[in-house]
């Protein structure tokens, strides 16, 4: 997208109204823009909306993700390290939820895993995963090197997103005063700064779930599981069956998961 098209901010708005979609060069191109400050709360706001509105396209997030990960502080992790994340915005997170892929982080980095956490305050839900781990006293303002000796030396860091995703300081503000789910919720479990190969995500539905799934594979990762469940979690849940995407370079291969399937009543 040009500079010219860029300054057309109203066209973009009406054309994503009425239905039309931005190829992954167009969407890259308006997030960085976005990234960069260069329009207003307002704009940025019927922008989320409209987009939201509409349904993001499988091209229009990979677009959005090269956006973000060309915006972002690095983070150099041991090869095989793993993300655990939920994409938030389910409807039981909105009134109470546990903050699971953030105690799975424990548990995996407990089993061996190297761990490196990529996570934000709440924007939507009752509570995000770095609300929980400040409340467990845990230092979540680390910089990149900090992170990195923490993953090296005792497999778990936890990398914050507004650190190492500085630009999100302009959409950050609008993203929590709109307080519904927006295509940040997808972008940041697609987005880690230490361009993780492997992870596990939530999402509250399956057909997101789908589309993310597709997104990993496009994005260059090595293996991932892509999880909705039971009445719509962004997490497996124990309360009835599960949908999980598996991903690898080669396929996508979709699979239900009941709680009795690992043992549980």
């Amino acid at each position: 997208m040009t500079e010219e098209a860029l300054k057309k901010w109203p066209d973009l708005i009406t054309n994503l109204e009425s239905g039309l979609n931005l190829d992954e060069d167009n969407a890259e191109a308006v997030l960085v823009s976005v990234l960069r400050g260069e329009f207003s709360d307002s704009e940025l706001s019927d922008f989320l909306t409209a987009l939201s509105r509409k349904g993001e396209t499988i091209n229009e997030i990979t677009g959005f993700v090269r956006a973000m990960r060309s915006s972002c502080v690095r983070i150099n992790c041991p090869t095989g390290t793993i993300d655990l994340v939920g994409a938030g915005g389910s409807a039981m997170g909105s009134k109470a939820a546990l903050n699971v892929s953030t105690i799975a982080s424990f548990v995996a980095a407990g089993a061996g895993a190297k761990v490196c956490k990529h996570g934000n305050l709440k924007a939507s839900s009752t509570s995000g995963s770095f609300d929980l781990l400040e409340e467990l006293s845990v230092e979540t303002r680390l910089g990149a090197k900090k992170v990195e000796k923490c993953v090296n030396d005792i497999g778990i860091g936890f990398a914050f997103a507004r650190i190492f995703h500085p630009a999100m300081r302009f959409a950050g503000p609008v993203r929590a005063q709109l307080g519904i789910p927006t295509i940040f919720n997808i972008l940041g479990p697609l987005s880690h700064p230490g361009f993780l190969l492997r992870q596990v995500v939530g999402v509250p539905s399956v057909d997101r779930g789908i589309q993310m799934a597709q997104v990993l594979q496009k994005t260059g990762t090595e293996f991932a599981m892509v999880v909705t469940g039971n009445q719509g979690l962004d997490e497996l849940s124990v309360t009835g069956p599960n949908t999980i995407h598996f991903v690898t370079p080669e396929e996508i291969v979709t699979k239900e998961l009941l709680p009795e399937d690992v043992g549980l009543k």
